[in-house]
């Protein structure tokens, strides 16, 4: 009994250990909100955002409307 509990346990250890870690996205921006207003009118909660999004030229603080 012991033994083939001790083998399920340890199957299951070496099932989760092969599996592939998620690969993290290098170009991540961070979910810090410190909006700014992009040259589209849009804001976006960061600069980081802002230039995922193609932006170039944005000001500090919210769009207006």
């Amino acid at each position: 009994m012991k033994n083939t509990l001790f083998l399920s346990v340890f199957t299951l250890f070496v099932i989760s250990c092969g599996t592939i870690p998620p690969q993290e996205d290098d170009d991540a921006c961070i979910e810090v909100y410190d909006p700014v207003c992009g040259a589209d009118g849009v804001t976006y909660s960061n600069t980081c955002f802002a230039e995922k999004a193609g932006i170039q030229e944005w000001t500090t603080g919210e769009c207006d409307g």
